[in-house]
């Protein structure tokens, strides 16, 4: 469910020249940024668990249970002290990361000039007036709920304890089984040298079965928070899916024919529509009942973004596809869209989907880390 589509060759003729040298030197930075990325996210917690039980880990012969007090000790650090500055800054490197893309690698597709671009702008403009209407809707539902229940009880579908970020009802010989067969799978579909996709189907079918009843058993306990907890997944999945595609942007000089992440099947229109259509339907479901979250309100606004693009291309794809197959896929605010940007198609809704999933991300965080407050009034 990527941003660029399989166009036809003779489209791509004619930008052929504008390929770009492969900059290993990029990549190598690149890498080094994630580590230290990691090292950020990971140190403080890290560091937090060797200074109040350095005494007790050196020299134990009660090391297992000591080990296993530390780490808790480190995932049970506020996010806002680790998690946040991390993915502050992958979001950095993924920003720069899509300008070096933009700047260097040009992506081969049509491109529309002019007013050309513009001549169905009452379709991008009647998709933009739905989706702020539906939005209008969503925030009002959203404040009439909080001043409803400002004085009240809490929502039934509140945990009394955070949601835990780990399997609790899967017994662990089922989870050490089904990271066995993932492992097996995946060798073997690499040895037997799968397509991509049947490499990704091989390693995530052995999780199926233990992920399924997780999902049911917590939501079982957890009620919306379940939800919450599945469509922040999917959706990280999709980024994943997307970086993929700017990957292999970068690797192929642009070629948007080789370039179509994991599941490229599933590269086309229709399901791009319904795909992030759910999601804009998910995020604002989860902001109505969560918009106390300054995290959501972004995630929101990102995914109706997003939103206006797909219903305005969606459009285009069935009922004027002359028009989108010489550029019309831009899109809104795609290179040679109706509004237009320096963005490609492929690099702009990589950035759509990173500025849904990582703030949807937090919001999840905040209501799965305690606050010190809680935190002290658990242990009175």
């Amino acid at each position: 469910m990527n941003g660029g589509l399989t166009i036809p060759l003779a489209h791509l003729a004619h930008s052929a020249d504008r390929a770009v040298e492969f900059d290993l030197s990029f990549l190598l930075a690149a890498c080094v940024a994630l580590i230290l990325l990691a090292l950020m996210m990971w140190a403080p917690p890290m560091l937090a668990g060797v200074r109040s039980g350095a005494g007790l880990l050196v020299g134990s012969s009660r090391w297992p249970a000591r080990s296993h007090a530390f780490v808790r000790l480190a995932l049970r650090s506020p996010p806002s002290t680790w998690i946040t500055p991390g993915l502050v800054g992958m979001t950095v490197v993924a920003l720069a990361f899509v300008v070096y893309l933009t700047r260097y690698v040009p992506v081969q597709i049509p491109s529309l000039e002019g007013a050309t671009a513009h001549r169905y702008w009452p379709a991008a403009l009647a998709a933009a007036v739905a989706v702020a209407i539906f939005d209008a809707a969503v925030i009002a539902r959203a404040i009439g709920l909080t001043k409803r229940t400002a004085n009240t009880t809490p929502d039934l579908a509140s945990p009394s304890a955070p949601l835990e970020l780990r399997f609790q009802f899967v017994p662990t010989h089922v989870i050490r089984i089904s990271a066995i067969a993932s492992g097996s799978a995946l060798a073997v579909s690499l040895a037997l040298g799968l397509p991509l996709w049947g490499v990704a189907l091989a390693a995530g079918l052995p999780w199926f079965p233990a992920l399924s009843v997780e999902s049911a058993r917590k939501y079982e306990h957890y009620g919306l928070y379940a939800f919450f907890l599945v469509v922040v997944g999917l959706q990280l999945g999709h980024v994943g899916e997307h970086a993929t595609q700017v990957t292999q942007l970068l690797l192929s000089n642009g070629d948007l024919t080789r370039s179509h992440g994991v599941f490229g099947q599933l590269d086309f229109e229709t399901v791009h529509f319904f795909w992030d259509t759910g999601v804009w339907l998910s995020t604002g479901l989860l902001f109505s009942r969560f918009s106390g979250s300054r995290w959501l309100w972004v995630s929101f606004a990102a995914a109706s973004l997003h939103e206006v693009e797909h219903l305005y291309l969606y459009w285009l794809f069935l009922f004027h596809q002359d028009f989108y197959m010489q550029g019309g896929l831009a899109g809104v605010l795609g290179r040679g869209g109706v509004v237009g940007s320096p963005l490609y198609r492929p690099y702009l809704h990589f950035l759509y989907n990173l500025a849904v999933a990582i703030p949807m991300l937090m919001a999840l965080l905040e209501r799965t880390w305690p606050t010190s407050t809680e935190r002290a009034g658990r242990r009175r």
